[in-house]
């Protein structure tokens, strides 16, 4: 959280010489899943998720004839994935499959720059992200199942990883389109792809690399400074 922090006000500080501030308030569904690698794919299904954070943007000029912000912010968001597991009794036999969500929490700060060509209100961004995450669990599983792996009863398999990394980034992608609603204020709709290139796997009973893809919309509403 230190370190987003740091980041974030470094950031800040620097667009503070630009003449066109905007600040907003954000809301995200994110739609994410995890995966080995780009050969294998995903035992992963994808899952949805909620963020909420703040923004800010600078304009900092003309870009191949479009209007050219940097923007940044601090958003709390998740990103799981699903998975079917089968739950074993005592003796090892299958009992049923159950759904596994795998959660992580993370406090993410995006850098990204946007291009808004000069006749409409669509733009297109590209930049990166740095995420810190603050807790994991298993939504519709009793950690405690899990736990008792450590003392030799496997309650489920295909076993699912029981620690993660507390950081992920990436790179991000996007479209979007900014509509005023009066000379301060506005909202802007964003459809982002994110790609995870830290493997966040970090338990070493699970084999297998760990990366993170997600697709999220988002609505913001901004007011210019």
């Amino acid at each position: 959280m230190k370190l987003i922090t740091t980041l974030f006000l470094i950031t800040s500080t620097a667009l503070c010489g630009f003449a066109q501030h905007i600040i907003g308030i954000e809301a995200s569904y994110k739609r994410s899943t995890f995966v080995y690698d780009e050969a294998s794919g995903s035992p992963f299904e994808s899952a949805g998720r909620i963020g909420i954070g703040l923004n800010y943007q600078a304009y900092i000029g003309e870009i191949l004839s479009s209007a050219t912000h940097v923007s940044t912010g601090i958003i709390y968001e998740s990103k799981g994935a699903a998975r079917l597991s089968t739950l074993l009794d005592e003796n090892g036999s299958a009992v049923r499959d159950e759904k596994v969500h795998s959660v992580l929490y993370y406090w993410t700060l995006p850098l990204m720059i946007e291009l808004h060509p000069s006749s409409g209100s669509f733009f297109v961004e590209a930049g990166g992200f740095y995420s810190l995450f603050t807790e994991h669990y298993f939504s519709e599983i009793p950690l405690a199942r899990y736990q008792s792996i450590e003392s030799g009863f496997k309650s489920m398999t295909p076993y699912q990883p029981l620690l993660y990394k507390s950081y992920d980034a990436g790179i991000n992608i996007g479209v979007g389109t900014a509509i005023p609603m009066s000379d301060r204020t506005g909202v802007k709709f964003t459809f982002r792809y994110s790609h995870g290139l830290v493997d966040v796997n970090d338990d070493i009973a699970y084999t297998g690399a760990l990366y993170n893809r997600s697709f999220s919309i988002s609505v913001a509403f901004d007011w210019g400074i």
